[in-house]
């Protein structure tokens, strides 16, 4: 007895991308509750028929749409000291910090509601930011910027990115380049400093 192929669609990857761009524009804009099939359709041009022949369900959608986004900001970076590193991730992370914080604050009420869209943030966007903000700290110990791994680098990732998305509540606009080189050489650059062992 034959067994039936997992269902496909037919649709071209170039087109599917324009599937999942729309399904991030959507989120962006009406959060994760508010978000269907028909607004994703609307926006993409393509029939509801056609997004459910290629995902089950909006959550299946939006976990794709996740995961489809490109390099992160931080890729590339290695200015050779430790200040340069954290003060052009900062600049490239702000680079459309208004349309970051509306994502931001879709995708943080969807994890709290969908363990499958957790894992995917902490996949797609969380575990590699991680990553990179160890490899930052150790270069610095590395280049005797450090004298060891600080105690608050555990906390690095709280530090560089809640600056980032709180600063559009806060003051109702993304952070400036002032604001950005204050944080990393007032806030960031002391505390890794003074919790070397």
């Amino acid at each position: 007895m034959s067994v039936d192929a997992p269902r496909r669609s037919r649709v071209s990857m170039e087109r599917e991308g324009e599937f999942l761009d729309a399904a991030l524009l959507c989120l962006g804009e009406v959060g994760y509750d508010s978000l269907s099939m028909d607004l994703v359709a609307e926006r993409a041009q393509c029939s509801k028929a056609t997004l459910y022949r290629r995902w089950s369900s909006k959550a299946e959608m939006v976990v794709a749409a996740i995961e489809s986004v490109g390099p992160p900001p931080f890729v590339g970076i290695d200015t050779g000291d430790l200040r340069g590193d954290l003060l052009e991730l900062m600049n490239r992370v702000s680079e459309g910090a208004e349309h970051d914080q509306r994502f931001a604050a879709a995708i943080h009420h969807a994890v709290m509601v969908d363990e499958q869209l957790a894992a995917a943030v902490r996949r797609t966007f969380l575990e590699p930011e991680a990553r990179f903000l160890e490899s930052v700290v150790v270069r610095a110990v590395q280049r005797g910027e450090l004298s060891s791994r600080p105690r608050s680098a555990d906390f690095l990732q709280y530090m560089v990115f809640s600056a980032i998305m709180t600063g559009p509540l806060t003051d109702a606009k993304p952070l400036d380049s002032e604001c950005r080189t204050r944080i990393i050489d007032e806030v960031i650059l002391p505390s890794l400093r003074s919790t070397t062992d």
